[in-house]
C-alpha cells in the first residue's frame, strides 16, 4: 500500500483551522474571558446569541445573574437586597416588634441585635481585671466637652481624688468647666502619675457615666445620652447607632438610701432609696445592662489601695454648667452646642416605646388616624404646680368630648406614682401624639412621646413664673412646643420672658387650650 502524498499549504491550513475551533468551543467560559468579558455573570446572555444553550447559573441568593432576569421574574421574586449571613429583604422584613399575635414573638436585625449580645459588653477574660502598665501609664484623651458634659478617656481614680494624666493639660478645659466640685479632680503629668497612682491598677472597661451633682435631677439620664450620643452622629431615624450601651451610672454625692442607717435590730425593715432624678423602671428599660453605683460604691473604689481606670468616662454636672450661665451663657439641659444627629434620641425613645409594643401603625378609624392625647396631672401633691380644680375638672371634660368628636382616644394620668404607675404612665405617654400638663419636671417624660409631625409638648405655667427649658428639650427633639401663661398661647420663638419658676395654681381656659389641641390634630 502506498503512503500517501505530503499535504499541502491548504489542508494543513484546514487541520489547523479545525483544532483552533475545536480549542476554543470546548473551552468557551475561558475564552470568553479573553475578550473582556466576565465568563460568570454575561455566558447567558453571550450563549444564547452564539446559539449555545448554556447553564442556568444560580447567584447564592437564589436568583439568576441581573442579566437574566426579566420583568415577570422580578415581579414574581422581587428585587430585595441581600448581604450574605443576613436576612433577606430592605426595611421591616428584617424586624417584626412584639405584636399581639397568639405567639407574641418579636426578632431583630443583625445590625440591631448586636447592642443586645455579649460583643458590645465587656468580654475581657476575669483574669485581665489587673493591669500592669509599667512606664507606660494610659494618658488621658479629651473626646468631647461643653461646659457641664464631658466625655474622657482613660480617667484614673485613686485615693480620694480623680486623675487626668496629660503632658498637654492646655489641650483640656479648665477642671471648673468639667465638674464645679474641682477640689478632688487633680489635672498631672505622666511623671507625677507614676509616683501618685504607680504602675499598675485595675480598668474599669466599656462606658461609664457619671453625674456628679449633690442633687438628682429628672435631666440627667437625657443629657449623659446627649453627650454620649455626639461620638456617633449617624444615628438613623430607626435608631440605630454604633455605640455600646453603657455599663454603669455612678452618682458619687448620692447615698443609696435617703433615710439614715437603722439599727441593727432593725435591719430587717424596707429601705427607702434615694431618688435618682428618674423612675428605676425607666433606667432598667432604656438601658437593661447598665448598673447604678452610688456613694458607697463610689467610696469603694477609692478605700483599694491601687487605682481604678476608666476606659471611658461621659461627666454630666449641671453645677458646672450654670457657672457658664453665669457669664452669659444660658445652661440648657441637654448640652445643645455639642454636635449630634438630628436622630440622636431615637435609640432611646424606640427601645422604651418596644416595652409597650408602639411600634406598630396606629389604628385608624373612619379612614383616619386615631391618636392619643395624654394630660399628665399631679392634682393632689401640693408641693408642685397644679390646674386650679375648677379648670382641670373643665379641662377633662372638654377634652373627652374631643375625644369623642375626633375618634381619638384621650389618657388622664397622674404623675403620682401611688396613682398611676410607672408602666401605666409611660405606656399612655409613648402612644400619645399630644401630651399637655401644668408646669414641671414631670413634663420631661414628653421625650418619649411618638414622633409624628404634629407631636406636640403643651405647658400651662402659673401666671407669676416662666421657664424655657421644656421648650428647649423638646425643640432638641424636633418636636412641636406650645406653652399657656396668662390665658395665651406661646409658641415657636414667641415666648414671654424668663423668670422664677413658681409652684402656684394655674388658671386655663380649658375651650382654648382643648381647641388649640383640635387644630394640632386635623391640621
Amino acid at each position: 500500500m502506498r503512503w500517501p502524498s505530503p499535504l499541502d499549504r491548504r489542508e494543513l491550513s484546514l487541520i489547523l483551522f479545525a483544532i483552533t475551533v475545536f480549542t476554543l468551543s470546548y473551552n468557551l467560559e475561558n475564552s470568553v474571558g479573553l475578550l473582556g468579558l466576565d465568563p460568570i455573570a454575561k455566558q447567558g446572555a453571550v450563549f444564547s446569541k452564539l446559539g449555545f444553550g448554556g447553564k442556568s447559573i444560580i447567584a447564592e441568593d437564589g436568583r439568576r445573574p441581573p442579566e437574566w432576569i426579566d420583568s415577570m421574574e422580578r415581579k414574581i421574586l422581587g428585587s430585595w437586597g441581600w448581604k450574605k449571613g443576613r436576612v433577606a429583604g430592605d426595611g421591616l422584613e428584617r424586624s417584626k416588634a412584639k405584636d399581639g399575635d397568639q405567639y407574641s414573638a418579636m426578632w431583630m436585625s443583625h445590625d440591631d441585635i448586636a447592642p443586645l449580645t455579649n460583643k458590645q459588653l465587656d468580654s475581657s477574660p476575669a483574669h485581665t481585671a489587673l493591669d500592669s502598665w509599667g512606664s507606660n501609664i494610659p494618658t488621658t484623651r479629651l473626646i468631647k466637652h461643653a461646659a457641664g458634659y464631658t466625655i474622657l478617656d482613660n480617667v484614673f481614680l485613686h485615693n480620694g481624688s480623680v486623675y487626668l494624666v496629660t503632658n498637654f493639660p492646655e489641650r483640656f478645659p479648665s477642671l471648673d468647666s468639667i465638674v464645679a466640685s474641682e477640689n478632688k479632680w487633680r489635672v498631672v503629668s505622666v511623671e507625677d502619675a507614676l509616683k501618685t497612682v504607680g504602675r499598675y491598677g485595675s480598668r474599669i472597661r466599656g462606658v461609664s457615666w457619671i453625674s456628679t451633682d449633690p442633687k438628682p435631677d429628672n435631666s440627667t439620664l437625657i443629657s449623659l445620652w446627649r453627650t454620649y450620643s455626639t461620638v456617633d452622629r449617624a444615628i438613623d431615624s430607626q435608631g440605630r447607632t454604633t455605640l455600646p450601651a453603657p455599663q454603669r451610672l455612678i452618682f458619687p454625692s448620692i447615698p443609696r438610701y435617703s433615710d439614715p442607717d437603722p439599727p441593727p435590730e432593725l435591719y430587717l425593715v424596707p429601705r427607702v432609696r434615694s431618688a435618682a432624678g428618674f423612675h428605676p423602671f425607666l433606667a432598667k428599660a432604656a438601658f437593661p445592662t447598665m448598673g447604678v453605683l452610688h456613694k458607697a460604691d463610689w467610696e469603694d473604689y477609692h478605700k483599694m489601695e491601687s487605682p481604678f481606670v476608666f476606659e471611658r468616662l461621659v461627666v454630666a454636672d449641671r453645677a458646672a454648667a450654670s457657672k457658664s450661665a453665669s457669664l452669659g451663657q444660658p445652661v440648657f439641659t441637654p448640652p445643645l452646642e455639642l454636635e449630634a444627629s438630628p436622630y440622636w434620641w431615637e435609640p432611646i425613645r424606640r427601645t422604651v416605646s418596644a416595652w409597650f409594643e408602639d411600634l406598630q401603625p396606629p389604628p385608624k378609624r373612619f379612614g383616619r388616624e386615631r391618636m392619643e392625647i395624654t394630660y399628665l396631672h399631679s392634682q393632689t401633691e401640693p408641693a408642685v404646680a397644679r390646674i386650679r380644680k375648677s379648670d382641670h375638672e373643665a379641662l377633662v371634660a372638654e377634652l373627652k368630648g374631643m375625644a369623642h368628636d375626633l375618634g381619638h382616644e384621650v389618657n388622664i394620668v397622674s404623675a403620682l406614682e401611688d396613682e398611676t404607675p410607672w408602666m401605666d404612665r409611660m405606656r399612655a405617654i409613648t402612644r400619645s401624639t399630644v401630651l399637655l400638663g401644668a408646669h414641671g419636671t414631670h413634663l420631661l417624660d414628653g421625650a418619649f412621646l411618638k414622633r409624628t409631625p404634629k407631636t406636640t409638648l403643651m405647658e400651662l405655667f402659673p401666671a407669676d413664673s416662666f421657664t424655657r427649658e421644656r421648650q428647649v428639650i423638646a425643640r432638641s427633639l424636633s418636636m412641636n412646643y406650645t406653652a399657656w401663661w396668662q390665658d395665651r398661647q406661646f409658641s415657636g420663638d414667641d415666648l414671654p420672658p424668663v423668670s422664677q419658676p413658681g409652684d402656684g395654681e394655674v388658671a386655663v381656659d380649658a375651650k382654648a387650650v382643648v381647641r388649640a389641641i383640635r387644630e394640632i390634630l386635623t391640621r
